[in-house]
């Protein structure tokens, strides 16, 4: 199966990312892009890749000793970026940041010592909170991200997923196998 951590979005919320997708599609016409499903968009926080039905059944039993521990965590859209970088965009996302404390981070490291101990490989790769909104596949000139640095829409999450992804010619389906309150 393949498997990731992640905290799923509120339904307000994704509402919000389908008017900004909107309008960035209107702003680059000459653009060629996968866009994410609004009902899709999601905050990952481990890609876990291929587990077997052992390795998922070990780490639904690990994951309930978080319960509680973190409690609501208050995040922030902070703005529209793109990876690597502007300049060279391969993924348009939505920035995402912690209104008061370090939860987020914390909890994102947790989960990777929990998932290493199980001797499970994950990508080596820095934590960079975000909302993935598109994938790009050719670009016509610079892109126009509607001048949103800063976009300040306020949300809360009270529990996180472990989550399955299923691939299809019509595009991933995702598929909560459990779910964890914090």
């Amino acid at each position: 199966m393949r498997c990731f951590l992640a905290l799923n979005l509120p339904s307000e919320l994704r509402v919000k990312i389908a008017i900004i997708q909107r309008e960035i599609k209107s702003n680059n016409i000459g653009m060629k892009a996968t866009w994410v499903r609004p009902d899709l968009t999601h905050i990952n926080l481990v890609f876990l890749d291929e587990l077997s039905s052992n390795e998922v059944n070990i780490l639904k039993a690990k994951l309930p000793a978080l319960k509680g521990k973190y409690g609501i965590i208050k995040l922030s859209l902070s703005g529209i970026d793109a990876f690597p970088n502007i300049k060279n965009p391969h993924i348009i996302f939505l920035g995402v940041k912690e209104k008061f404390d370090n939860k987020l981070i914390l909890l994102e490291a947790e989960l990777k010592k929990i998932v290493s101990d199980l001797k499970i490989t994950i990508p080596d790769r820095r934590f960079t909170p975000h909302v993935t909104l598109s994938r790009i596949k050719k670009q016509a000139g610079q892109i126009n991200l509607l001048d949103a640095k800063t976009l300040n829409i306020f949300f809360e999450v009270s529990s996180f997923h472990l989550m399955r992804s299923v691939l299809s010619p019509a595009g991933p389906a995702y598929k909560i196998i459990e779910t964890y309150k914090l």
